[in-house]
């Protein structure tokens, strides 16, 4: 099954204020999550606690929230640990 992988305008601006080299460590995300889904192999993605969110790492301190809603992956936010889970 292919996936559709789009970020909302919240996660675009994100985009635009973190480093060059987690832009394209993300990118390697995206493109993991189009061909497996919302849990790619070698990536850590866990479901959040009382959220309809799943959190995955890009690096230690960087994180991708998305939200499933098949056959699409809405990317809500991408952030520093810091300010992930508030």
């Amino acid at each position: 099954m292919d996936w559709k992988v789009t970020p909302t305008k919240r996660a675009a601006k994100d985009l635009q204020g973190i480093p060059k080299k987690m832009g394209l460590i993300y990118r390697e995300l995206v493109d993991d999550l189009e061909c497996e889904g919302p849990f790619p192999f070698g990536w850590d993605a866990s479901p959040l606690k009382g959220s309809e969110e799943v959190r995955i790492k890009l690096t230690r301190e960087w994180r991708v929230l998305i939200q499933v809603i098949k056959p699409s992956i809405i990317v809500v936010r991408v952030v520093h640990r810091k300010e992930a889970y508030r």
